[in-house]
């Protein structure tokens, strides 16, 4: 991995962050940037340096949606650097990737990785319960409170109608 990063380095439009994550822009976006704290959905490939595909959103016709910080380091890194639209090929060390553990049969021990992400689109977060809650308790207030000038108006017109019948009777 480390030889094959040494390498790629070399290539035209190949960047590497500080970290050792590498990529190159495949298409350009123009969109907002994904935070820690967004959720995105995203298609990908990924592969091992020697070409063998382990998963593919692509391949499944299905777009993958999950929070930024729920995946691996790498792919954490990468996304951070994405506007929407945008789609990028990064190769990722194995200490951003699954690191001595590998994952499955097809990522073996200190696998370098490869993958081909694009961006498309932030997903807006559901609404806190807490502020749905809010939302709940603001607009039973306002029904409460329509109903109780209701019932004022309608005390109102009694009390006046009571003034006039005792009024009536005094007059008798």
């Amino acid at each position: 991995g480390k030889k094959f990063l040494a390498e790629n380095a070399k290539k035209p439009g190949v960047k590497t962050l500080p970290n050792g994550v590498q990529y190159r822009v495949i298409k350009e976006g123009n969109g907002p940037i994904p935070k820690d704290t967004s959720a995105v959905k995203v298609h990908y490939e990924g592969k091992t340096i020697d070409g063998k595909v382990f998963d593919s959103s692509v391949e499944r016709g299905e777009p993958a949606e999950f929070g930024v910080t729920q995946v691996i380091r790498g792919w954490q890194e990468a996304l951070k650097l994405m506007c929407k639209g945008e789609k990028l090929q990064v190769w990722i060390p194995s200490d951003l990737a699954y690191g001595t553990g590998g994952a499955g049969d097809m990522i073996k021990s200190n696998a370098t990785l490869e993958f081909e992400i694009e961006l498309l689109d932030i997903i807006k977060p559901e609404p806190k319960v807490e502020k749905a809650a809010e939302e709940a308790v603001e607009s039973a207030e306002k029904v409460v409170n329509k109903a109780v000038e209701k019932v004022d108006k309608a005390a109102k017109k009694a009390a006046k109608k009571a003034e006039k019948a005792v009024k009536k009777t005094e007059k008798k």
